[in-house]
C-alpha cells in the first residue's frame, strides 16, 4: 500500500438506508463503477467480535446486553479498514447511524476525511419487508413483526442525522422502490457529477495501480461484503 495513500485525506461518502433497502446492491455497482471501497460498520463489528479480539470482546458483551457498542470502537475500526485498503475513496454503510455516531465521527476524523455527502435509499416498509422475506437468509429477526420493529428502530435512530446532513445540503435521497436497474439509474448521475467535480489528471500521468483488497469478511446481508476492487488514486 503507498504511504501517500495512506495519508492523504480521503472523500467519503456515508450510505444510510432502512434494513431490505437494497443499499448493498447499489454500493456494490458504485465500486465497479467508480472505484470507492464499500466498508460496513455491521460487518466490520461482527467480523472483530468473530476474531476474538479484546475489542471483539468488548463488543459481543454490548451485544449481548442490549447496549450500543461505543462509538471510539466503530471509528477505530472504520478507520483501520480504510487506511488497510490504501483507498481514497469511500463509502461507508449503515454509519453514521445517530447523532452520537455523527458528532463522535467528526470529533476524531474531521482532518482526515472529505465527507461529499449522504446518500440515502429511501424505500417503502412494505418494501423492504417483502425483499427481506424474499431473500431468505435464515436471519431470526427476518419475519414481519421483527422485521417492522426493526425499521422502526432504524428511521427514529437516523431522523437526527439526515435532517443533519439536510440542512448542510449534503443530503442526497434515492427512490428505492424500484428494480436495482431503477434505482442505479438515479443513484449513477450523483457520482458522474462527482467525479466531474474532480480535477481531471493529466494526459501523461500514470496510470493508478489497480488494488484487491479482502478484508476477511464473508459476504452478508445487503452489506455486499468487504472485497473491495479499488483504484488507488
Amino acid at each position: 500500500v503507498n504511504l501517500s495513500s495512506i495519508m492523504a485525506v480521503a472523500d467519503i461518502v456515508f450510505v444510510l438506508g432502512p434494513p431490505g433497502a437494497g443499499k448493498g446492491t447499489q454500493c456494490t455497482k458504485i465500486k465497479e463503477e467508480f472505484g470507492y471501497i464499500h466498508l460496513s460498520a455491521g460487518d466490520l463489528l461482527r467480523a472483530e467480535q468473530a476474531a476474538g479480539s479484546e475489542d471483539g470482546e468488548l463488543i459481543a458483551d454490548y451485544i449481548k446486553n442490549g447496549k450500543i457498542v461505543p462509538i471510539e470502537i466503530t471509528i477505530k475500526l472504520l478507520e483501520k479498514a480504510k487506511v488497510s485498503s490504501g483507498c481514497r475513496k469511500v463509502l461507508y454503510a449503515g454509519f453514521p447511524r445517530n447523532e452520537e455516531n455523527l458528532n463522535g465521527w467528526e470529533s476524531a476524523m474531521k482532518d482526515k476525511m472529505n465527507t461529499k455527502f449522504m446518500l440515502y435509499f429511501d424505500c417503502e416498509e412494505e418494501e423492504c419487508l417483502r425483499r427481506a422475506l424474499a431473500r431468505n437468509q435464515n436471519r431470526a429477526d427476518d419475519n414481519p413483526e421483527s422485521f417492522r420493529k426493526r425499521i422502526a428502530t432504524y428511521n427514529t435512530s437516523t431522523t437526527a442525522v439526515l435532517n443533519i446532513f439536510k440542512a448542510r445540503d449534503l443530503l442526497r435521497r434515492i427512490n428505492a422502490n424500484g428494480t436495482p436497474d431503477e434505482v442505479w439509474s438515479e443513484t449513477l448521475p450523483l457520482f458522474q457529477i462527482s467525479a466531474e467535480s474532480t480535477a481531471a489528471p493529466s494526459q501523461n500521468a500514470p496510470v493508478a495501480p489497480t488494488t484487491v483488497i479482502d478484508l476477511g469478511v464473508e459476504e452478508s446481508g445487503e452489506s455486499g461484503g468487504l472485497f473491495a476492487l479499488c483504484n488507488v488514486l
